[in-house]
């Protein structure tokens, strides 16, 4: 009903020049722009994480997926250091190398068993990056 109502509303806002997706720059309240094309690198590099954990996700346990994918956290924390300059409490490291050791002692397993393959493991944590 809303869109019926105010549907000529509608369509003079999406065929304006002000609309986000027909201009170069994404303009916020304060008046930063933000260049869209880095949405669309933000948008590809995640569909590329979401085809890595459906192919590595065949290939690995249900419990094991939700032990790699708290490796986030670790990586998340080592991006944000180099990059952006951040710096964490000594706990927070704490807790980061703690992550890091649940996730190795969960797949040590895997890797020394010979039978199964590790690759779909490694496939499943090259996601989260």
């Amino acid at each position: 009903l809303y869109l019926v109502k105010y549907r000529f509303h509608i369509r003079q806002k999406l065929c304006n020049k002000e609309n986000p997706f027909l201009s170069k720059t994404l303009n916020n309240r304060r008046g930063y722009t933000f260049p869209l094309w880095k949405f669309l690198i933000m948008g590809f590099l995640d569909s590329f994480a979401g085809v890595l954990m459906v192919y590595g996700g065949k290939g690995t346990s249900g419990p094991l997926q939700t032990l790699l994918y708290q490796g986030v956290i670790p990586l998340t924390m080592i991006i944000s250091f180099f990059f952006l300059k951040i710096r964490f409490k000594l706990f927070q490291y704490l807790g980061a190398f703690l992550v890091l050791c649940g996730v190795a002692v969960s797949i040590l397993p895997n890797l020394m068993n010979t039978s199964t393959s590790p690759i779909w493991q490694i496939v499943y944590f090259s996601a989260t990056i």
